[in-house]
């Protein structure tokens, strides 16, 4: 487990099984969840990994008390060919939960919204370390998807919401400046 995560864990009053949340980040870590979504890291750099990240943000922005969903989301980070295999290994609510997480987030509710809006929050504050040849690319997408979750964001997780609109509000601002 990231000491990060780990340390924030410790302090703070949760709920489930912490073998649960665990085991998922273990899975996730030993199935491809180290791969970033929009850029490689540099071998030999210490990173907080992609799963502990988004378990920060549904702890410490989303006010996520339960394990379950970070255990979820941990899963979510999986690439879909290697997550099928063993989900069936963890309890029916954590591997469902991190099944319907992955659809955009105007498409979900209750904590698999929460999740989703989480994944899209770390992929957006680490979205300027894709490479050159795929901002233009990915640049849009990303900003098209943060911009269309603004509403639900802020009417289901005003946290979160702020955030989002936050990145939105200074991405717009460095793309009109380029």
């Amino acid at each position: 487990m990231s000491p990060h995560l780990a340390g924030v864990l410790s302090r703070l009053e949760t709920s489930g099984n912490p073998d649960a949340l665990a085991e998922a980040l273990t899975f996730a870590i030993n199935h491809g969840a180290l791969t970033e979504l929009d850029f490689v890291r540099e071998t030999g750099i210490s990173f907080n990994p992609r799963p502990a990240r988004i378990g920060l943000i549904l702890l410490n922005e989303a006010g996520v008390r339960r394990l379950d969903p970070l255990a979820a989301a941990a899963l979510a980070c999986v690439h879909r060919d290697e997550q099928s295999a063993a989900l069936s290994n963890f309890p029916t609510e954590i591997w469902a939960l991190a099944l319907s997480s992955t659809a955009p987030p105007e498409e979900l509710s209750g904590e698999a919204q929460l999740i989703a809006l989480s994944a899209l929050l770390d992929r957006a504050r680490h979205l300027h370390l894709a490479p050159v040849n795929l901002r233009s690319e990915l640049w849009p997408l990303v900003f098209t998807q943060v911009k269309s979750a603004l509403p639900i964001a802020a009417q289901n997780s005003p946290h979160l919401g702020i955030l989002l609109r936050t990145w939105a509000e200074r991405f717009e601002r460095r793309l009109s400046s380029k």
